[in-house]
């Protein structure tokens, strides 16, 4: 029970220092989605930025949360995965 709050101070400390660069990490992943900002218009699409469709933007917030939520993982546990 002790090795959890450990691990919890130490995610909110770093969640605290860091609150600004995951903030900055969400928003560049989420415009940088396929079909919200960069997308290469295929076919008969000639609309490069579909940033207005709701699915599409529901869809590249999810996969930038899950992105900055695996960073954030991966900062915690960082000193375990060196040794």
């Amino acid at each position: 029970m002790d090795r959890i709050k450990i691990e919890m101070s130490r995610g909110f400390r770093i969640l605290k220092n860091r609150y600004l660069i995951y903030l900055l990490i969400f928003g560049i992943s989420f415009l940088l989605q396929r079909e919200v900002l960069l997308d290469i218009p295929m076919g008969d699409n000639k609309t490069p930025l579909k940033y207005k469709d709701k699915n599409i933007v529901i869809n590249s917030l999810v996969h930038s949360l899950v992105l900055v939520f695996i960073i954030f993982l991966i900062e915690i546990f960082y000193r375990e995965c060196l040794n």
